[in-house]
């Protein structure tokens, strides 16, 4: 209980994100290829709407013909606009995504701009409304029957979150590369993002401790249930991303190993390797100790290391799309960009996260079992 207020913090900066997402929503075309306009071939039929899109159709320079097989797609050069016949120079990747695999033609339904867009907004509500529901719950809470309002409305919450948030990583990490899927991604995506808020809970608990507040609210028997905690989600997480690896490249089937050869080959395998020791072998190695649980200053290393390891986690998902290696050539894969981007976004984050705890009590203590949780006894 003492601690629950940090996890409440970090859940209301929720609309934070909607924010920070507009430069990917202006670049939506250029990062997701699956926005090129969809050839759908009607060879029974004389109906010309081969584009599910005609004015990005129209604006990228196709255009369509009848012959005797039925109806044809060309695309027209315009050199007044830069084209070409193999690259798109308003997306940035080259030619037509559906032509060079027009086996996905099926999955165009759900591939659709407005589509993604109209479950983004779906995800976003529901996170909305339980985040506010729990959220008002716990600020007013003053007897018993608010924490069984808390208490149905996380029921109901674990299975909304549950599928919203697989879907949110398919649909916004996984289409990155729309010709690979796998099922066990979701649940991927949310063991890392969970054990990154545990270990951003626990940073936060020492900071506070290390300035002289919450020394006694938040004891040794805290800090050893929250490196539990991230004991058990650190296997979780190896567990999940360790399966999802060795099922796929035991099938061999080419529609989902290229996924984990782009991250296999060149220096995505260093990455490789350092999310495979950082991510668990060390955090393992180190937390699997009783006592390395309450020391302090091992607990600050390895929940700093933690986050670190997972913003790598997060680039090893997302950046290799966009930097293919060819053959065994050697590119620069981070720049000072992506560390500036880090400040930025962690300073405005940090700012946001602070400024919640200057107005609203720092810890829950109408609660009623506040009391047993700051005791040193062992729950």
């Amino acid at each position: 209980v003492s601690i629950r207020r940090f996890g409440e913090n970090l859940m209301v900066i929720l609309p934070l994100m909607l924010f920070l997402s507009i430069p990917i929503v202006l670049n939506f075309d250029h990062l997701y290829e699956w926005t090129d306009p969809v050839p759908i071939e009607h060879s029974d039929s004389k109906d010309v709407s081969l584009y599910v899109d005609s004015d990005k159709m129209h604006d990228e320079g196709y255009s369509y013909k009848e012959s005797s097989h039925g109806i044809e797609e060309e695309k027209h050069s315009d050199h007044s606009k830069g084209h070409d016949a193999n690259h798109d120079s308003d997306h940035g990747h080259v030619g037509n995504f559906w032509e060079h695999h027009p086996t996905m033609v099926d999955k165009s339904g759900y591939l659709d701009k407005d589509f993604f867009f109209a479950r983004m907004i779906f995800y976003f509500v529901i996170w909305f409304v339980l985040i506010s529901r729990l959220y008002q719950l716990s600020l007013k809470q003053s007897a018993e029957a608010d924490k069984i309002k808390m208490r149905r409305t996380s029921a109901a919450g674990i299975a909304l979150f549950a599928i919203t948030g697989s879907f949110f990583a398919f649909d916004a990490i996984m289409s990155l590369d729309p010709t690979w899927y796998s099922t066990m991604f979701g649940v991927y995506v949310f063991a890392g993002c969970f054990l990154s808020a545990i270990a951003f809970i626990l940073l936060v608990s020492l900071y506070l401790r290390s300035k002289g507040i919450l020394v006694d609210e938040i004891n040794e028997k805290h800090y050893s249930n929250i490196g539990k905690i991230a004991f058990s989600f650190t296997v979780f997480w190896a567990y999940i991303g360790g399966f999802q690896y060795y099922i796929i490249w035991y099938s061999h089937i080419p529609e989902e190993i290229n996924w984990f050869l782009q991250r296999w080959d060149g220096p995505w395998k260093y990455i490789s390797y350092a999310l495979i020791f950082g991510h668990f072998v060390i955090p393992f190695i180190i937390l699997i100790f009783y006592r390395l649980k309450r020391n302090k200053a091992v607990l600050t290393v390895i929940g700093a290391l933690i986050l670190a390891v997972h913003w790598l986690d997060m680039y090893w998902l997302v950046m290799p799309n966009y930097f293919r290696v060819e053959g065994k050539e050697v590119v620069s894969l981070l720049s000072w960009t992506d560390f500036s981007l880090i400040l930025a976004m962690g300073g405005l984050f940090m700012a946001v996260y602070w400024r919640l705890f200057k107005t609203v009590p720092i810890v829950p203590a109408s609660d009623e079992d506040y009391s047993q949780s700051i005791s040193s006894e062992e729950s």
